[in-house]
């Protein structure tokens, strides 16, 4: 079925719109036209309605099934690794001296679960001094689909 509206034109053509015969009488009134423009947009906004809802259930769902992913990453025992970095010596221009050896000491922590054809990593960095102090510490979550083939799923994962 085709819904067309009338446009006047030189050529007399008319157009589909799945919303204007619904809503539209064959009455021209300027108020018809409000009235008409009204339904529509009602409609319209019905519709934004049930598809934000949709997405936000969706979305809850989606957040209540990762925050279960996490609670059992948590009880995974972590791979652990270190690396001890020593940078080179800096001048201070100001006293025209040098600084003493830094070493950073960077400690790299990997999670690995596989559930339902998904696999979720945790990560953790943390970047020490030679004193012990934190420099830095980054967290991330990620996950890979390893059920599709897809071109753009990584194929060098480290397992």
């Amino acid at each position: 079925m085709t819904y067309t509206w009338k446009i006047p034109s030189f050529s007399d053509e008319s157009f589909p719109s799945p919303y204007v015969n619904d809503h539209f009488d064959n009455n021209l009134s300027s108020s018809s036209i409000y009235d008409g423009f009204n339904k529509m947009m009602a409609t319209v906004r019905q519709h934004f309605q049930q598809m934000s809802a949709l997405s936000l259930s969706l979305a809850k769902g989606y957040t209540a099934d990762l925050m279960e992913v996490k609670k059992k990453l948590d009880t995974v025992v972590p791979a652990c690794t270190t690396t001890t970095t020593n940078l080179l010596p800096t001048r201070s221009i100001k006293n025209n001296r040098r600084k003493s050896l830094r070493t950073t000491q960077t400690t790299t922590c990997v999670k690995k679960l596989i559930i339902d054809g998904e696999k979720y990593i945790y990560k953790e960095i943390t970047v020490t001094n030679d004193k012990g102090k934190v420099i830095s510490q980054i967290n991330k979550y990620e996950s890979i689909s390893i059920n599709t083939i897809n071109d753009t799923t990584p194929s060098n994962v480290n397992e």
